[in-house]
């Protein structure tokens, strides 16, 4: 009687430690997607981040080059990209600790 209760038992525990082993490998196989979908979710953010700052260069880029090419404008440019001054205005360095 033991020898048929013990022959009933082994398949029992085998399917037992197989069905646990298939759930282990299926909920790591879970978790580790899940972890890619938040990499994925987060990388997507910071790209969407990146043509928005595009975008706005180029808005900016397209307004400065539909802007006029008046004496004021390329004063401004001259200015900016040059480093400018006219005689009448006074530049004014300030010397922070050297």
């Amino acid at each position: 009687m033991n020898e048929a209760k013990t022959a009933k038992i082994k398949p029992n525990m085998l399917i037992t430690v197989v069905l646990g082993l298939i759930m282990a490998v299926a909920l790591g196989t879970f978790i580790s997607r899940i972890m890619e979908y938040n990499d994925l979710k987060k990388e997507k953010e910071i790209l969407q981040r990146e043509i928005e700052a595009c975008e706005k260069e180029i808005d900016a880029l397209e307004y400065e080059y539909a802007a006029p090419l008046d004496d004021k404008y390329i004063e401004s440019v001259a200015k900016a990209a040059l480093g400018l001054v006219n005689p009448d205005e006074m530049i004014i360095i300030n010397e922070v600790d050297k």
